[in-house]
């Protein structure tokens, strides 16, 4: 670069001479197919493990191997990043406008991945919080120092993970909400096992009846309803 500022344009490719440069851009389009192939595999990873978490809604989840459980495929998530994948295209069109929205989520998870290694290390390792904040807070303060570097950045792009981030978290938070209303609402008239229980061993009876409503075609066994008397 100093013998020639012309390279600015594209130091990296630059750096090669003439013939060896399509078969770097070559290598550095293999790359980017194998860590693109990783992405998904990790989205489709995180989205299972969410949706066990109870954190996200369920999805279609297609085992791929007889004999693998983690190998998955999950449609509406490749479509979901496909549609993202044209999006980022179409509004940056160049990956060096993207190095903004990059640098922001790069940092920003190692952030995350820092306070998320405090809590185990403190609650599943059983460290005292003072030994757990010696060793964890040299790296937090370097990442937090990465991170606000690049959130300077953030109206030339960084905006992008932020406000997906945001996305992500307000369907996490609305579907989590929903479900607990929904099995307190559910459960608010049924008989809690440990009552039930207490009342058999106190000695009451059971007595079954068919409610009304029910159609007789019904099997026997399912038009009972059963109560304590």
């Amino acid at each position: 670069m100093l013998a020639d500022p012309k390279v600015i344009e594209n130091p990296f490719f630059l750096l090669f001479p003439g013939w060896g440069q399509l078969p770097m851009v070559l290598l550095a389009t293999a790359a980017t197919v194998i860590a693109s192939q990783a992405v998904i595999t990790g989205a489709y990873s995180l989205t299972q493990q969410a949706i066990q978490l109870g954190l996200l809604p369920r999805l279609e989840i297609r085992h791929t191997s007889g004999t693998l459980f983690g190998q998955i495929y999950m449609p509406r998530v490749n479509t979901l990043l496909l549609i993202g994948v044209l999006l980022l295209v179409g509004l940056f069109r160049s990956s060096s406008a993207l190095a903004s929205a990059y640098g922001i989520a790069v940092t920003g998870t190692m952030v995350v991945t820092t306070l998320m290694a405090f809590v185990v290390i403190w609650k599943v390792w059983k460290w005292s919080w003072l030994a757990t904040a010696a060793l964890i807070v040299p790296f937090l303060f370097i990442d937090l120092t990465f991170l606000s570097a690049n959130l300077l950045k953030v109206f030339e792009g960084g905006w992008m993970p932020l406000a997906l981030g945001a996305v992500v978290m307000t369907i996490m938070y609305t579907w989590r909400r929903g479900t607990s209303v929904l099995y307190r609402k559910t459960r608010r008239t049924e008989t809690p096992i440990q009552s039930l229980l207490s009342s058999l061993e106190g000695g009451h009876r059971i007595r079954c009846r068919a409610p009304p409503f029910f159609s007789p075609a019904i099997q026997p066994a399912r038009r009972q309803r059963c109560c304590i008397v």
